[in-house]
């Protein structure tokens, strides 16, 4: 039934506590009362505290009472530091938005009675202690730094909290560009340590252009492998201290100024060149003193999320070296001048086209190096057609990420999505980008001719293949996936036609990213759990046969397990009558599917008749033919979880045994008997052999 307003009891709650704030940060208390006949009235909350050196209460501030402070807290309730708000008639939040250390100690919620009924509970308290703000943050580069645009940028911070309170720390590096007042985090490392890039840059991160590298316990490092003119500004890193219901503190440390030049390498380049022409591109430098080297890389888009591949480079010897997809091309680095490289490649064909980048070094007699680098964007416009009808590849998907567990097989799909011509024929190229590296996993020509990478490792090629079905669409299949195998995996696409005379020519590429992520072995449930609960059972069937000497006993082991990618061997023992503790395997079945028979003198006549099988994954059968009263005895089964290691090697997991099931074979006349009573507390078993000819019946009773 109803309760009548007038018997209903008030009861007033505050937030769980104890509370742990650090000096400078905010407070917040948050107290409800209900159980008042009028919800809608506002009530009058007071908040005071009981402080460890005070055994009295001190009046801090009240919702309806103006004269209610103490002089010691007057001043910081004017000044807005102490406050108390309505969130509606029943709720009030206290805040005091800078903690002393004098702050500390046990905070009182108290609700007036306006109704003069006073029944129930009228006030609430918590515990607040104040501890040292210890957080510090602090960098030791220069206050000011100039570089050139494409110069790599390193900055250190420390950052580091002495509290005895359980605490996480998240760090973020900020760039305030110059005319700005508010600061755009460039990469952050959050309290559960996840690196998020900051917006705009994203698709730098991706390219391993942007990182932040945490060392030892209170280092973190900033690095931009190619800055950005619009990189200019004030960077500086902040850190939060998160403390355990939780809270946090935040600290920055000095902004350092940073200055970038445009440096200029490339010299202008014809936005666009006719198939069969020569590709010349020139990379100026100047103010050197050591010794140079260039590496001229390519990319298909300047929104493509692969990294560059390089095309050929010469060192600071002069020796070229070309890369291998350009060994049959005519390519070469000259360098005509002290101050100048020059990128030839003749008979250019559409797929030609891209991002080129220049990366010249200077390398110090110390032995130190830095780079200066600078793109350019080509297009090769295939003969016979012209800029405003080039086709190119339009569309390409893919599914941008996938998780699996480590040991299954892994399946990413490639999808030209666009409506192909008559002649379209497909080349794929499939890139594993991996610890800033970009290794080729295998390519198949238009042709299909598949040819794998020379930089994967043997045990990668070896799970890995390719198929292609309608749409086109291209698979890769990744077998019995390993931990390595985590990272973005590329699929560059590049579509032929066939012109009138009958040549084949490529069009631009496109390509897609999808990142997998392998779940590792301590993060799925490999828990094997047998015996006294549902997960694992074991069962005895029995059939008949047309003679008394065609009689088989079937014993089923039934697993089940929360982690479908790894193996399991599976162990049949047997122990004599009245003698558990001289038991031994029967037959094993390990986890590669091999069979195996243990020798053993004793039981050759038993081994001779046992026939295992593995109809599903949780079902394991033994099958005695022809039983003997000296088969009489105790049977169980024992399974082990077994998964493959980063090297390949068998690793087990866990193991667990079912509860042993004792079988009694009688012959008595023409009326046999045969028995099996399970001793574990899930089931008991009873079977009846009847007569010949007759059906067996088994029953299971469950206590």
């Amino acid at each position: 039934g109803c309760i009548d307003p007038e018997y209903a009891s008030v009861n007033t709650e505050i937030q769980t506590g104890p509370l742990y704030r650090a000096e400078g940060s905010r407070l917040s208390i948050s107290c409800n009362v209900s159980g008042f006949k009028s919800e809608e009235t506002p009530k009058i909350f007071d908040f005071r505290v009981t402080k460890p050196s005070r055994p009295n209460e001190l009046n801090i501030i009240s919702s309806g009472d103006k004269d209610f402070s103490y002089s010691i807290y007057l001043d910081r309730v004017r000044d807005g530091d102490i406050s108390v708000k309505y969130v509606d008639p029943n709720s009030a939040i206290f805040e005091i938005e800078s903690l002393l250390k004098d702050d500390g100690g046990e905070y009182d919620c108290t609700v007036r009675d306006t109704e003069h009924g006073y029944h129930g509970t009228y006030n609430a308290k918590i515990v607040v202690y104040v501890i040292d703000n210890s957080l510090s943050v602090s960098s030791s580069d220069p206050t000011s730094l100039s570089y050139d645009e494409g110069d790599a940028l390193t900055l250190t911070c420390q950052a580091s909290s002495n509290t005895i309170q359980h605490t996480h720390l998240s760090v973020a590096w900020y760039l305030r560009k110059d005319g700005e007042d508010a600061a755009r985090p460039i990469i952050s490392l959050d309290r559960f340590f996840t690196l998020i890039p900051g917006p705009g840059f994203e698709q730098r991160y991706v390219e391993g252009a942007v990182r932040l590298d945490k060392l030892g316990e209170a280092t973190y490092i900033l690095k931009m492998a190619q800055l950005e003119l619009s990189d200019q500004g004030q960077i500086f890193c902040g850190a939060e201290e998160w403390i355990q219901d939780p809270d946090r503190t935040a600290q920055d440390s000095d902004p350092l100024s940073v200055k970038i030049s445009s440096t200029g390498l490339m010299q202008d380049v014809p936005p666009t060149i006719t198939q069969r022409d020569r590709l010349r591109l020139v990379c100026n430098v100047g103010g050197f003193k050591g010794q140079l080297s260039v590496t001229w890389k390519r990319k298909l888009t300047a929104k493509q999320i692969a990294l560059f591949n390089i095309i050929v480079s010469l060192s600071q010897g002069g020796v070229m070296e070309t890369a291998a997809d350009f060994t049959s091309r005519n390519v070469r680095v000259m360098r005509p001048t002290d101050d100048s490289f020059v990128l030839e490649l003749d008979d250019v064909i559409p797929s030609d086209s891209g991002v080129y980048r220049c990366t010249v070094t200077e390398w110090e007699p110390s032995g130190k190096s830095h780079s200066r680098e600078q793109s350019a964007n080509v297009t090769v416009i295939p003969i016979g057609k012209t800029p405003n009808i080039l086709f190119i590849l339009q569309a390409l998907s893919s599914e941008p990420s996938i998780s699996q567990i480590i040991n299954s097989d892994v399946h990413i799909n490639c999808r030209v999505t666009s409506k192909p011509s008559q002649s379209s024929q497909y080349a794929v190229t499939w890139l594993h980008q991996h610890d800033a590296a970009n290794k080729t996993i295998l390519s198949s020509d238009r042709k299909a001719v598949e040819t794998l990478g020379s930089q994967t490792e043997q045990s990668f090629r070896q799970r890995v293949i390719m198929k292609r079905t309608n749409g086109p669409t291209f698979e890769l299949t990744i077998r019995q996936a390993r931990i390595s195998d985590r990272g973005s995996y590329f699929c560059e696409v590049v579509e032929w036609l066939q012109d009138p005379r009958g040549d084949w020519y490529p069009l631009p590429g496109k390509s897609v990213i999808t990142k997998l992520t392998v779940i590792e072995p301590g993060k799925i449930d490999n828990h094997l759990t047998v015996g006294n609960n549902l997960l694992f059972s074991f069962y005895v069937s029995y059939f008949s046969a047309n003679d008394l000497t065609g009689n088989e006993v079937e014993l089923e082991c039934i697993m089940t397990s929360g982690a479908p990618a790894f193996f399991y061997k599976v162990i049949w023992f047997y122990a004599p009558p009245s003698f558990l503790s001289m038991n031994a395997s029967l037959v094993e079945l390990d986890q590669t599917g091999l069979l195996v028979y243990p020798e053993n003198q004793a039981l050759q006549s038993l081994q001779g008749r046992l026939r295992l099988s593995r109809p599903s994954q949780k079902n394991f059968y033994l099958k005695i033919q022809t039983a003997h009263e000296t088969d009489s005895g105790t049977y169980w089964c024992q399974v082990e979880q077994y998964q493959l290691d980063n090297e390949g090697q068998w690793k087990q997991k866990a193991s667990e045994s079912s509860g042993p099931v004792t079988l009694a074979v009688n012959v008595a006349g023409m009326l046999h008997v045969l028995t099996a009573v399970s001793v574990g507390p899930l089931f008991s078993f009873f079977a009846f052999l009847a007569r010949k000819n007759q059906d067996f019946k088994t029953k299971a009773l469950q206590l």
